[in-house]
């Protein structure tokens, strides 16, 4: 491989690994904050906080996809 091909290679990796690590924080988050509301507010509180949650999570993919694969003028 040229040195440009490894460069690009490299920060594919990063890349990859730095999504995976933004999924598993933003569920980790997304976990505690629905045990908390569902301890402080009951069982239906919790669920329409995670199903509130997931709502955003996937708008949030949705968006990141659309501005990700966005044509040029």
């Amino acid at each position: 491989m040229v040195p440009r091909e490894v460069l690009l290679a490299s920060l594919d990796a990063v890349n990859k690994i730095l999504d995976a690590a933004e999924k598993q924080t933003l569920s980790a988050t997304s976990g505690a904050v629905t045990r908390m509301v569902t301890s402080s507010y009951g069982e239906n509180a919790g669920e329409a906080t995670e199903d509130a949650l997931a709502t955003v999570g996937h708008c949030a993919g949705t968006v990141q996809e659309c501005t990700q694969n966005k044509e040029g003028p």
